[in-house]
């Protein structure tokens, strides 16, 4: 019998794992100590995700307050139906293993929104230098906004210096600035040092798409 437990120790994953990050990654792998689980996502399309306060507040200062401030919160299942499921295992992810793998084109917006949210500012700063490998013509708007809402000195530089190359090209399909605000494209137009405007659309009909 005793002989069975010595080989199940000898075994078991706290004796594979070889560092304290690999040791952290494993308990978020394996939902093990778990004390708290997070709904997540909107009704009807929730998500429980099980997680430890302490490693959270260990990143987060807004965890920490959440957990172990005057007033914590003291429930096993806490609701967040202001995000999806998928973007807050990536926060997650970040949280146990420092891993930025699912920072793209489609994640990073949202990605960046929680960090800010949570106050896990080594993600926020991550994910506004990777702005310049996720931006494009067809998502400058998004990020264009995104800027508006948070002013990142940052995210700002790289939406510059994209519009610097390419605001010509911006102009010259609609669909590309159709849903951009006056102010946005105001700001294209000054950008705009094309020398010779090839195929660039009149600037009353870029005027005219957006407002209409």
């Amino acid at each position: 019998m005793l002989k069975n437990v010595e080989q199940q120790v000898e075994t078991s994953w706290q004796n594979v794992v070889s560092s304290v990050t690999s040791m952290v990654g494993s308990l978020f792998q394996k939902n093990q100590f778990c004390d708290v689980i997070f709904r997540v996502g909107a009704a009807g399309q929730m998500e429980d995700i099980k997680a430890h306060r302490n490693l959270l507040a260990s990143r987060s200062p807004v965890f920490a307050a959440m957990f172990y401030g005057p007033v914590a919160e003291q429930k096993e299942i806490i609701e967040l139906v202001d995000c999806d499921p998928d973007i807050f295992k990536l926060i997650l992810e970040f949280i146990y293993r420092d891993s930025s793998d699912g920072i793209n084109q489609d994640s990073i917006i949202e990605m960046y929104r929680l960090a800010d949210k949570y106050d896990i500012g080594p993600l926020k700063k991550l994910c506004a230098q990777k702005v310049k490998d996720c931006i494009s013509m067809e998502k400058l708007g998004e990020f264009l906004e995104l800027n508006d809402l948070y002013d990142d000195e940052v995210i700002d530089q790289h939406c510059s210096d994209f519009l610097a190359c390419n605001a010509w090209k911006l102009s010259q399909k609609e669909e590309y600035f159709i849903n951009l605000s006056l102010e946005h494209l105001t700001s294209i137009w000054q950008h705009d040092t094309n020398p010779e405007g090839a195929n660039k659309l009149p600037e009353t009909d870029i005027y005219n798409g957006a407002v209409m």
